[in-house]
């Protein structure tokens, strides 16, 4: 941003920033509805779009001119966040199906010191991605809430 920052009106920039929210909403549901289901193949198709996708529409929207009031600032960032946070968690989630297909799941019953180990690091990259997707949520909730109010 800076000194020759663009800003346009708050109206504005909703009407810019909705349609990378609509193209981001539907990924974004089903990721975090198939992480509470703890539906894994729904999981892995999800992580497909939101990498492949959410990028870009980050991009997007990093491109476009900001909005002028703190809320709508604020809604920005959300916006930006969310997709942010989304693409990390998906990335975190793909890490763990493929430490998972290379054997970390077998090494995690086979007890001792390796088997804790393992065990500790599913519980951890588990947990890592399920926050990042909550939080990623949050985010875009918070933004849809501001740009239903902006029109």
């Amino acid at each position: 941003m800076g000194f020759l920052s663009r800003s346009i009106p708050d109206q504005d920039w909703a009407k810019l920033a909705k349609p990378i929210f609509e193209l981001a909403k539907d990924s974004a549901a089903a990721f975090s509805e198939a992480i509470r289901q703890e539906d894994v193949p729904r999981q892995a198709e999800a992580i497909g779009t939101i990498v492949l996708r959410f990028p870009s529409l980050a991009e997007s929207l990093q491109r476009s001119p900001r909005p002028t009031s703190a809320e709508a600032r604020q809604a920005n960032k959300n916006l930006q966040l969310g997709l942010k946070d989304y693409v990390d968690a998906a990335k975190q989630a793909n890490k763990l199906m493929v430490d998972l297909h290379n054997g970390l799941l077998a090494r995690s019953t086979a007890g001792g010191i390796e088997g804790r180990a393992a065990a500790g690091r599913i519980h951890f990259q588990w947990t890592l991605y399920q926050e990042f997707a909550q939080t990623a949520e949050r985010h875009l909730e918070n933004a849809r809430a501001f740009l239903e109010r902006a029109g």
